[in-house]
């Protein structure tokens, strides 16, 4: 049985908390990242030696008493194509000892529901992954998601500019390797973890415990997916307020989050 946790979600915690805490707070993430990965790598809030590794960050943290088992650490990017800057979902850890648990969705959860508070309007986002189950999470909670499942044919002009930006500025911000194609038709940078080190984040994507219970959807994801090779999808989507709020009320989360849910 899993034990109990806790989100909190902190903004931009390298700017708000002390630098005695941000450190404390960044030791504890770089510990759990060292369970995950071997070697850890130097990227995200994982860099001890970025300036602003904690600082453009918004970090939703799972407790279990005073240990983090788990974190989602998200930023803003800023894009020419959009007159505001659009969420990337960016990097997410779990302690192994509590996969498989749904944390994954509290943690977006508590994420989405923080960021709607002053973003009302919605906003557009970017998610980089080989996890099945998150790409059809994302296809799930979110709109006008593509590549997903529900959507036909070729990408709209307003995705494709949206991904075409990423590709050009902000690789880096997804440890993206500078020299992966962006397949456009696919939305597919192939072979994104090919660079030193890089062997530690690649992904089974034949391993279905990986896989999400909906079986059509991860199927879709799976053949966008070359084995063994370090191939991420990229997806964009909108988070839509009112179509988070329907799933929030729904059998599977009214019990957590129907009431936060209602005043969206």
């Amino acid at each position: 049985m899993q034990k109990a946790y806790s989100i909190e979600v902190l903004d931009h915690p390298g700017l708000t908390l002390s630098g005695d805490e941000a450190t404390k707070l960044q030791d504890s993430l770089c510990q759990l990242g060292a369970l995950c990965f071997n070697p850890l790598p130097k990227y995200q809030v994982f860099d001890k030696e970025s300036p602003d590794a904690m600082d453009n960050k918004v970090i939703a943290v799972a407790r279990s008493g005073d240990e983090i088992i788990a974190f989602l650490s998200a930023l803003w990017l800023p894009i020419t194509a959009l007159d505001r800057p659009l969420l990337h979902s960016g990097l997410t850890v779990i302690h192994p000892a509590h996969r498989g648990s749904g944390i994954s969705l509290d943690l977006f959860a508590h994420l989405f529901l923080h960021l709607i508070g002053s973003h009302p309007e919605g906003f557009w986002m970017s998610t980089l992954a080989a996890v099945i189950s998150s790409l059809a999470n994302v296809s799930k909670y979110t709109t006008r998601v593509f590549p997903s499942p529900e959507w036909s044919g070729r990408p709209s002009a307003h995705h494709l500019a949206l991904a075409r930006e990423i590709s050009a500025s902000h690789r880096d911000k997804m440890l993206v390797s500078p020299g992966a194609v962006f397949d456009e038709d696919a939305f597919v940078f192939r072979s994104a973890k090919d660079f030193a080190g890089g062997e530690a984040l690649l992904k089974d994507v034949d391993d279905q415990s990986n896989w999400h219970r909906d079986r059509e959807a991860s199927a879709f994801f799976r053949r966008l997916l070359r084995p063994d090779t370090g191939d991420e999808v990229l997806q964009i989507s909108f988070l839509d307020p009112k179509h988070l709020a329907k799933h929030m009320r729904s059998q599977r989360f009214a019990k957590k989050y129907s009431q936060r849910a209602g005043k969206l």
